[in-house]
């Protein structure tokens, strides 16, 4: 599968993975590719994991983070116990 049918996927609300890479997380927040990597260097979005060379952030922690009104990285990390 490649990215732009997995963001499809997404989009359409047929599958959520547990794991999102950079262009499917963009989609879900509605921003581009380019502007979730300034906001992940800016430490304003969680942090995501490292899987060999890949960057994936978890799906379920993104909806938290929205729903808890979009803190800043570290903030995010002390509400949630420091978890990354």
């Amino acid at each position: 599968m490649d990215f732009n049918q997995e963001s499809r996927k997404i989009k359409n609300n047929h599958s959520k993975p547990e794991l999102l890479n950079a262009i499917a997380t963009a989609e879900v927040l509605g921003i581009s590719r380019a502007h979730l990597y300034r906001l992940h260097n800016a430490g304003k979005i969680p942090l995501p994991m490292r899987l060999g060379g890949a960057v994936r952030w978890r799906f379920k922690e993104l909806m938290a983070w929205i729903d808890a009104g979009m803190p800043n990285r570290s903030r995010w990390q002390n509400m949630t116990g420091g978890a990354a």
